[in-house]
């Protein structure tokens, strides 16, 4: 398995033609649900994924998973809201 900034269609190819069996884009799809779809027709394009640019790695590193989060449970939200209705 192979995971952490996998954004792009060429970068998950490359990892997969390697011989790695799985790869994790757990980031990524938090940020784009629908990557593996878009790329069928968008082969170019890269999910963007917020920043945090602080010179305390470990302290950047915590706030990328909190951000990260939240938006997952954006997304739970969201959906929860969805089939209730």
């Amino acid at each position: 398995m192979t995971t952490g900034g996998i954004r792009r269609l060429p970068v998950a190819k490359t990892v997969i033609e390697s011989g790695i069996d799985l790869l994790g884009m757990g980031t990524a799809l938090a940020f784009c649900p629908d990557l593996p779809n878009r790329w069928q027709s968008e082969p170019d394009l890269v999910a963007q994924v917020p920043s945090i640019q602080w010179k305390d790695k470990a302290l950047v590193g915590l706030a990328n998973m909190a951000v990260v989060k939240r938006h997952y449970l954006a997304i739970l939200k969201c959906l929860k809201t969805k089939n209730k209705s």
